[in-house]
């Protein structure tokens, strides 16, 4: 009987064979399975219409001496590069070629780095921005400061749940959107009047929102009706030349984004912003006088946010924080604009003078206190946010990027301009959601000509056999 079922096993064995050969050549998108519990390195279909609609030959180059130390991430780059014939993958060995970022980056990224570049710009993707720990206490950590976190506080991590996710999609999504665009709005960042540069998060992060950054000292720039013009808290006054030039820009009808500081004063460019727009600083420092200040710091305010299409979903759920703001007013505002405010203190603000450092602060007024307004006229809109640190390292990190977000909401209303965010972060479940290329060469070898070859050749024999004895 099992003589009998020899032949139509081998041919079955044989048909079974034929049909696994071509899966050798197949690309990984097919080949390899994303087996993770929530799909961490398969595309979205936001990805894949991305992907679809590209008509312009983007680059990813993988920097990376070891393509075997992430195969996860490995396998993931390779399915942008199989759902768009505009996409294409280059490996470079950085062991080789240790100077090949010097043409698209200042210093040198972490190994399995990603460039994404096109013929319109580039953008290098850090591999320690693709995952980050999240502990159910300390929020969220980057995976370069897990490390420092766990050291300094080992109790909070054996107490509270720390996970690892991934958020390749996210980012690798958003670079791709960014280096395609023809055109993108832009944030040109005025450094001729001592302000304050933006960090290196604002920097990084703002072409994932898909705003271009540019720098300008002189202000003698083209208006084109699609840029906003940042002066972030100037310490140097405005010539009659200058405020000129500022009155051109936002008649051309560029934006203007506004941050200053309680304590410096800037006679040409307030007048400026008075005769604009109708909005004035007022005098002394803003404090906070509930418990929505931080920490122990009254003049730490964490800011009321009222209703305004700036005051987005996203602004609301975040976590403001503005670290020793002044307070506005509208004074014989432009019948052509209109004025909102959009952050405050509580009804329990104060603002104080201080003469010296040792006197004793003098009250100048008790209640809410203005400290951020929008102003939009009939070609453009402006924004004032008295606080000079809005935007500074140590005010990111504290609302872990809630005032950039606040930010961005408002550089996305100047602009009426809406960019598609991936919102894709998943939970890494573990450690080998992909087969490794050893394991998975092994495997390979085994069920497509090992285990047929096997069945094959013993059959054989055993017809062989029976032949022999027949």
């Amino acid at each position: 009987m099992i003589k009998r079922l020899l032949t139509p096993l081998m041919i079955v064995c044989c048909l079974v064979f034929m049909l696994e050969i071509p899966f050798l050549f197949l690309s990984k998108k097919y080949s390899q399975i994303d087996i993770s519990g929530k799909k961490v390195y398969s595309l979205s279909e936001a990805s894949e219409e991305l992907l679809g609609s590209l008509e312009t030959d983007i680059t990813l180059y993988f920097l990376c001496s070891n393509l075997d130390s992430d195969i996860q991430l490995d396998c993931f780059i390779s399915r942008y590069e199989d759902e768009s014939e505009h996409v294409h993958r280059e490996n470079i060995d950085t062991l080789l070629r240790p100077n090949f970022y010097k043409a698209y980056a200042d210093s040198a990224p972490s190994d399995q780095s990603i460039i994404v570049s096109s013929e319109y710009r580039s953008y290098v993707l850090d591999y320690s921005s693709l995952y980050f720990y999240y502990n159910e206490y300390l929020g969220v950590i980057p995976v370069s400061q897990y490390r420092a976190a766990y050291e300094s506080y080992p109790e909070v991590f054996a107490q509270y749940p720390t996970t690892l996710f991934f958020a390749g999609e996210y980012y690798l999504g958003n670079a791709v959107q960014y280096v395609a665009a023809a055109t993108l709005p832009t944030v040109l960042e005025d450094t001729g009047h001592g302000e304050t540069v933006l960090t290196s998060y604002a920097e990084s992060n703002l072409s994932y929102f898909g705003y271009a950054l540019q720098t300008t000292e002189t202000l003698d720039v083209s208006p084109n009706g699609n840029q906003t013009l940042l002066l972030n808290n100037p310490t140097e006054d405005f010539s009659d030349e200058e405020i000129g030039l500022l009155d051109a820009w936002v008649k051309g009808g560029n934006s203007l984004f506004v941050i200053t500081s309680y304590n410096v004063s800037l006679p040409n460019l307030f007048s400026f912003l008075k005769t604009t727009y109708g909005i004035e600083p007022l005098e002394g420092l803003v404090c906070e006088g509930t418990s929505g200040y931080y920490y122990t710091y009254p003049y730490f305010v964490i800011p009321q946010k009222t209703a305004h299409a700036v005051i987005t979903q996203e602004v609301k759920d975040s976590t403001l924080l503005l670290l020793g703001p002044g307070a506005l007013q509208t004074s014989e505002v432009p019948e052509n604009v209109a004025v909102s405010a959009l952050l405050t203190t509580t009804a329990n603000g104060s603002r104080y003078r201080f003469a010296t450092a040792t006197d004793d602060p003098e009250l100048l007024f008790d209640g809410t206190c203005v400290l951020a307004m929008f102003a939009k006229t009939d070609v453009s809109s402006f924004e004032w946010v008295s606080c000079g640190m809005f935007l500074d390292e140590t005010a990111l990190s504290l609302t872990n990027g809630g005032n950039f977000s606040s930010f961005i909401a408002s550089l996305n209303e100047m602009n009426q301009y809406s960019y598609d965010m991936f919102a894709t972060d998943a939970l890494l479940l573990s450690d080998s959601l992909n087969l490794s290329s050893g394991t998975g060469g092994f495997w390979v070898v085994f069920l497509l000509l090992l285990l047929p070859g096997a069945v094959l050749g013993g059959g054989f024999l055993i017809r062989a056999k029976r032949k022999k004895n027949g």
